[in-house]
């Protein structure tokens, strides 16, 4: 009887290592191998009926001064959009992007090859009428497609307590204006 429950307690706790894997953020990338850059393969597929929360903003992402930092700074970029989401409607976000140089890699300036790859994080805000939701998110800027995580981080208003995560794509950043958020955002 003991070493049915034993096994019992070792599959259940296996299924459940494996089940937090498959709802957890993606590992992060490492770039300590040379010459070796993160390349992603996915591409924004929004559909309504599998996440609680999706977004298609028209953004702006003039470039600016990036602040002090003790990680190399490449470009950073003070971004504003506004779009339709589900299930809240017309919404507005604005964020703070600061792109890092990829260690051993000169900084961005168009002549790289097209699968030339640097860190990015973001800071920023997303307003659904009077409220307001904070997030960070972090992620890879490639020429070919720009991919964030986002994590809810609270808010204002009916959003205060807020909470969520998900991913953030931007196809062809470059010369496409267009972020597709999915995931959760829930008051």
């Amino acid at each position: 009887m003991r070493s049915a429950r034993s096994q019992i307690i070792f599959w259940s706790a296996l299924l459940l290592l494996l089940l937090s894997a498959c709802g957890g953020s993606p590992a992060e990338q490492s770039s300590t191998y040379a010459g070796i850059t993160p390349t992603p393969t996915f591409f924004p597929t929004p559909t309504p009926d599998h996440d609680p929360f999706q977004a298609t903003f028209i953004e702006r992402a003039p470039v600016t001064t990036c602040p002090p930092s003790a990680r190399p700074t490449d470009l950073c970029f003070n971004v504003s959009g506004s779009g339709t989401s589900i299930p809240y409607g017309a919404i507005t976000f604005t964020s703070f992007d600061i792109n890092f140089l990829a260690p051993g890699k000169p900084p961005l300036d168009y002549s790289h090859d097209s699968g030339y790859c640097e860190p990015t994080t973001r800071q920023g805000s997303i307003t659904i009428g009077k409220n307001t939701v904070r997030y960070t998110a972090s992620g890879t800027w490639c020429f070919h497609l720009v991919h964030f995580v986002y994590q809810v981080t609270g808010g204002t208003g009916t959003f205060r307590h807020a909470h969520g995560k998900g991913s953030i794509d931007i196809p062809n950043p470059t010369s496409n204006l267009r972020e597709f958020w999915t995931g959760t955002l829930m008051p």
